[in-house]
């Protein structure tokens, strides 16, 4: 199982692959890991695992919006990022 230090620079890897501007992104202590939770989007969806939730900052236009990503405890993939207006996969 990674820990919130890894899931933090996956989380910073993962945001420079894609690309996405940020304006924040959460601290080491506000990502929290969540057991058997249940995956709502992509290649695992409807199975429930162990995830580590955290968040990011990125302006929209002329507002800030936040975004929660889920990463995968056991094995570190991203398994998707959710804003406001759905998956943020699915936008790019």
């Amino acid at each position: 199982m990674i820990t919130k230090e890894e899931a933090h620079d996956i989380l910073k890897k993962y945001l420079g692959k894609k690309r996405r501007d940020y304006i924040t992104i959460s601290p080491v202590n506000e990502i929290q890991l969540k057991e058997n939770k249940k995956i709502l989007y992509g290649d695992y969806e409807s199975e429930y695992l162990t995830v580590y939730i955290a968040r990011y900052s990125a302006l929209w236009g002329m507002e800030e919006r936040g975004v929660v990503v889920y990463i995968a405890a056991e094995t570190g993939d991203v398994l998707y990022s959710l804003s406001s207006h759905g998956w943020v996969e699915e936008l790019e």
